[in-house]
């Protein structure tokens, strides 16, 4: 018999959770499969830490990962993962991106504790009728996710005015064309209505939209947004229309950028963000 341990410490913020395995991706002899999910406990602690282990028998395991199953109602959880990043978690399973081939632990100082309280408390606070998003694509059943972006372009692609803006590109994950016109983007949560799509605008199915983050709202041809990006890092929200209830669809919060470099999903339109090269209205590898 193979077993392998994983401990995981899991920050819950208002928690009553079901917390479930699921082994995956094994090399296994015939009719000898430990895949599948498993219920480990439900915690309905403030603060909890849970681990656990994950058996194998006669096979190797290459790969496993934590799902997180709400329990009943739209309260928030929050988990912090080994790559630093806190995520809402959303109805339903939800997979967390993280490969478990080495163990995850979250030790979290005072000051660190009270700074989750304090985001938590500012998301509750945010115009929306479903959960916050943070760095996690295709909310609230959205297909259009906030897939690419560039804080500081110096020299890399110019506008159609020639100018060298920060720029934000959107993804169409779905096979329609999709109607962008009244939804917003924003750079700010206490604003999500800073800079709304103007009157047809579309985005193919499976395609790619540029917008330029220039401070002119205005500026024709192209989508000039009307706030830029701060290379010492900030967040960009896509929020949903005034009919919908400007639902938060999907957010990215970044940190300090590097001039002329890419920060987007990857995979592409699905992953989590990080650096890139640059491929605007492209598939990003």
């Amino acid at each position: 018999m193979k077993r392998m341990t994983i401990i995981i410490s899991i920050v819950l913020v208002i928690a009553i959770i079901g917390i479930a395995f699921q082994i995956t991706q094994a090399q296994r002899q015939p009719r000898q499969r430990p895949s599948g999910f498993g219920v480990i406990q439900a915690v309905e602690n403030a603060w909890a830490a849970i681990a656990f282990e994950v058996k194998v028998d006669n096979a190797t395991l290459e790969k496993a990962r934590p799902y997180f199953q709400k329990a009943w109602d739209e309260r928030k959880k929050l988990i912090k993962d080994s790559a630093g990043d806190f995520r809402a978690i959303a109805d339903g399973m939800t997979k967390v991106k993280a490969d478990l081939y080495e163990k995850l632990k979250t030790v979290l100082t005072k000051e660190q504790m009270r700074k989750l309280i304090e985001w938590e408390r500012s998301q509750r606070q945010q115009p929306r009728m479903g959960g916050p998003v943070v760095n996690r694509p295709g909310a609230e059943g959205s297909p259009v996710v906030i897939n690419e972006l560039m804080a500081s372009n110096t020299r890399s692609i110019r506008d159609p005015q020639g100018d060298y803006d920060d720029w934000i590109e959107l993804h169409n994950l779905s096979n329609k064309e999709i109607n962008l016109s009244g939804m917003y983007l924003s750079d700010n949560k206490n604003n999500p209505r800073k800079w709304a799509f103007p009157e047809n605008t579309f985005i193919p199915a499976g395609g790619y939209l540029i917008v330029w983050a220039d401070g002119n709202g205005s500026a024709r041809p192209g989508l000039h947004a009307n706030f830029r990006l701060s290379i010492n890092g900030e967040m960009v929200i896509l929020v949903d229309k005034d009919e919908r209830g400007n639902k938060i669809l999907d957010s990215v919060e970044f940190g300090k950028q590097e001039a002329d470099v890419a920060y987007g999903r990857f995979p592409d339109g699905t992953g989590d963000f990080r650096k890139l090269t640059i491929s605007p209205g492209k598939k990003n590898e």
